[in-house]
């Protein structure tokens, strides 16, 4: 979902409290494009980052990024933005998070682009990873052009977890849920016939969808990915 981030940047060595800090730039974007851009800054200036959402970010908490590692990687066009959830026993889940961690601190490192050790791939790899702020066992991440489905399976059957794997790249037009379930693996996605549901109007900035309309057209793409799985559900039952 895109909202209003706003980014403040000073030297590491500059111990004034942020709040005296001006905004140093402003733009709606999903919180991974944001965390990436915020990354990006500090590797480029060597300044310490505070990222903020919503309208008031003095009011706010902040997520504070510092990369001191400078690295080299070929950057593609479009990137696809992911949300895992695992689940299963909380012991489990901490090997599972032991592990994303280890990952999180390779990159770092300025290593980025990461695969667990036991996943023996070329592709698939987890790139600019942090931890979910609010959800147990949660992780987001990118990867390139299309979601990692192959490598979560081989994570979930190596530590017997399930997990739900939210993925996005409108660009591409990916868009989808990924479901594993007591080592069943489902997968709901949009194909290119339903983004043509809906339209964007110029006129009044909105993207019209069923005589509604709506700011952001990731919110008819859910609905529409929601009716997918329900009616899959319905099938099943």
């Amino acid at each position: 979902m895109e909202a209003q981030y706003n980014f403040q940047m000073k030297p590491k060595s500059d111990k004034n409290d942020w709040e005296k800090v001006e905004i140093f730039s402003q733009f709606y974007c999903e919180r991974t494009t944001a965390i990436r851009y915020a990354k990006s800054l500090s590797r480029k200036f060597k300044s310490e980052i505070r990222l903020t959402e919503g309208k008031e970010p003095f009011k706010t908490s902040g997520t504070y990024i510092y990369e001191n590692n400078n690295y080299t990687t070929n950057i593609m066009a479009n990137w696809c933005n992911n949300k895992v959830t695992f689940t299963g026993n909380r012991e489990v889940l901490d090997k599972v998070s032991n592990v994303f961690q280890e990952m999180i601190e390779k990159e770092t490192k300025g290593n980025i682009g990461q695969l667990p050790d036991f996943v023996k791939s070329k592709n698939g790899y987890f790139c600019e990873i942090y931890r979910s702020e609010t959800d147990e066992c949660s992780f987001h991440y990118e990867t390139r052009w299309s979601p990692n489905i192959e490598a979560l399976w081989i994570v979930a059957n190596h530590y017997d977890v399930g997990f739900v794997l939210d993925y996005e790249e409108s660009g591409c037009m990916v868009f989808g849920k990924t479901i594993c379930e007591n080592q069943i693996l489902q997968d709901y996605f949009l194909n290119q016939c339903d983004f043509q549901d809906f339209i964007y109007n110029v006129d009044t900035d909105c993207y019209e969808f069923e005589g509604e309309n709506y700011d952001y057209k990731e919110e008819i793409m859910r609905i529409l990915l929601d009716r997918k799985i329900n009616n899959n559900k319905q099938k099943i039952a």
